[in-house]
């Protein structure tokens, strides 16, 4: 029985480098699942972000339409015409008005590649978890057969 004692200790050894081993490969695929679902949903809000800018830009458009068809019907009610200085303000306003809609497509543009280069992290950080997974196990085999040759190398100078 003394004798099987050294291969019970050698089987344990190796059990465990696996065992450890499948513990850190099963935390580097949990971390490799959430980074995944990450990116799922940077790229789901950097779709909805560019959507909303897409509104946003047409809603300034429409009420610069209003502002302007109000500017219109003023001058028109004053009777000076749409000519001269009364022109230039037009033209002026025409101008601040798609300006500000265009603002409103670039900053919304902006935040979606923002999520987008999030997303982009996020599925670079979920392919390092994944390599360190199987690192750990390749690791945790090497451990597993030193300690079987090691043993075995104990057991034949004994």
């Amino acid at each position: 029985m003394p004798q099987a004692i050294p291969f019970v200790m050698m089987a344990v050894s190796a059990l465990s480098a696996v065992g450890q081993a499948q513990t850190q490969k099963q935390a580097a695929d949990i971390a490799a699942l959430n980074s995944d679902r990450e990116a799922q949903i940077a790229e789901a809000n950097a779709e909805i972000t560019a959507k909303q800018a897409s509104s946003r830009e047409e809603d300034v458009r429409r009420q610069a339409r209003q502002m302007l068809g109000a500017s219109r019907a003023a001058i028109a009610q004053s009777g000076t015409g749409l000519l001269g200085s009364n022109a230039d303000v037009y033209s002026q306003q025409a101008r601040d008005a798609e300006m500000d809609a265009l603002n409103v497509r670039y900053s919304g543009n902006l935040e979606r590649v923002g999520l987008l280069n999030q997303a982009d992290t996020s599925k670079i950080n979920s392919a390092t978890y994944k390599q360190t997974g199987k690192q750990a196990m390749k690791t945790g085999y090497v451990k597993a057969g030193t300690a079987l040759l090691q043993g075995a190398g104990n057991m034949a100078t004994a």
